[in-house]
């Protein structure tokens, strides 16, 4: 029997009995949660505080950095170190450094300075965790239970996004930001003690004996990238995803600015219309893990295909005036992302050796991060001189180039998750 044969039995039921990775799931699932309701509830507290959206801007700016400046670094711990106590120690300090920060809030202190410092001692300790999180999926699930087990990721975070913004502005409202913050300090810890059931196999908790110098760090990091070039998938894979998250970021900054000046709308707007996007996700990534043979069998074909979808509706939603069908756009758009995202995921976990997963994940996160702050930038050039619809136009066309340039990849388009044996 094959393994894509035997992919057809496998659900989301066969996935949860996995102990390791339905703690995983589980962890990941509360501490988003609590990630999502500190999101709100610090802008607000600056708002708040000082009335600036500069000043909110500064705390997105140094949240951004903070990625980039730390990834590759991460990315090489991440290769040298044991994964899963990156990952609770990750928890453990943003856990503590916001129970530290509640304390100030409770005193009445305000310094933006202080949460700026905080936002960075936030956004460091992620950057390590997530080179660590992504590469320790493909040790926990068998090769033919990662599309299934990534759509599951991919679904519920969608759901559970959709679901803890609209329940946040409320609990902010009743209770102010300080039982946001409280309650993200505690989903970390629950994480953390979560993640130290994961029992993991001994091939994966290896440490290397030398220590981590300046250039054993250079020697590290020069080694991966060569590993990357040595694999034609990867380097696709690296030049796609910057192109589509550039197109991507292209709206990130207008989507408000859309919902108010080119459809009419308040906030309220912005808010069904950031709702219908994440539904989408969520549907769209449970029906992939669903019907997840054929994606197992034509994850490259898929993000041509996502790509695609996703830039056409991009160039309508542009153009479009009535409401109630910008929700059903967004809606389709979410589910696009859900394509693209879970079979791709998952190709990268069958295509790269186990040693140098936390510096492929590291490296795309870079690329990402890199390219979607030039096109945030440029979009809200080019929305404040001309249109917002412009901005969604720019967004459309790039992410079509995308998908023809994925197509037109012979090792993009031939790549399969699962193969015969």
């Amino acid at each position: 029997m094959t393994s894509i044969e035997t992919q057809q039995k496998i659900t989301y039921r066969d996935v949860l009995r996995n102990r390791n990775f339905a703690l995983l799931w589980a962890s990941q699932s509360i501490s988003l949660i609590g990630d999502i309701l500190y999101t709100l509830a610090i802008n607000w507290y600056i708002l708040e505080k000082t009335g600036s959206a500069l000043q909110i801007g500064g705390n997105i700016i140094i949240d951004v950095l903070g990625g980039i400046i730390f990834s590759s670094i991460a990315g090489v711990v991440a290769d040298r170190w044991n994964r899963r106590w990156i990952m609770i120690t990750s928890d453990l300090v943003q856990g503590i450094a916001l129970v530290l920060f509640l304390f100030i809030v409770f005193t009445g202190t305000f310094n933006i300075w202080l949460i700026y410092t905080l936002t960075f001692i936030l956004t460091t300790s992620s950057a390590f965790f997530h080179p660590a999180h992504q590469s320790i999926i493909p040790s926990i699930l068998q090769q033919d239970k990662l599309v299934v087990g990534r759509s599951l990721s991919v679904s519920s975070s969608r759901f559970l996004q959709a679901t803890a913004t609209a329940f946040s502005g409320l609990l902010i409202a009743f209770t102010g930001t300080q039982t946001a913050i409280l309650i993200n300090a505690i989903s970390f810890f629950l994480s953390a003690i979560l993640l130290g059931l994961i029992n993991l196999p001994l091939s994966t908790q290896k440490v290397k004996d030398d220590k981590l110098t300046i250039p054993t760090f250079i020697q590290d990091t020069t080694s991966g990238w060569r590993y990357i070039r040595s694999i034609p998938v990867l380097i696709g894979l690296f030049i796609l995803f910057a192109s589509t998250d550039f197109g991507a970021a292209f709206t990130w900054p207008v989507h408000a600015i859309f919902a108010e000046k080119s459809l009419g709308g308040r906030s309220e707007l912005y808010g069904y219309l950031s709702t219908a996007s994440l539904l989408g996700g969520f549907v769209g990534g449970f029906l992939i893990g669903h019907y997840n043979t054929w994606f197992n069998k034509h994850p490259g074909q898929s993000f041509a295909l996502a790509s695609f979808l996703w830039g056409c509706l991009s160039i309508i939603f542009s153009q479009v005036t009535s409401i109630p069908l910008a929700l059903v756009l967004r809606f389709a758009i979410g589910g696009t992302l859900s394509m693209i995202h879970v079979p791709i995921f998952a190709l990268v976990d069958t295509k790269v050796n186990e040693e140098f997963r936390g510096r492929v994940w590291a490296t795309l996160g870079i690329g990402s991060m890199v390219t979607g702050s030039i096109a945030t930038f440029l979009s809200g050039i080019v929305a404040d001189l001309y249109s917002p619809r412009i901005s969604y136009l720019i967004a459309g066309i790039i992410l079509v180039l995308a998908s023809i340039s994925a197509i037109m990849f012979k090792p993009i388009r031939t790549a399969q998750i699962s193969e015969e044996n």
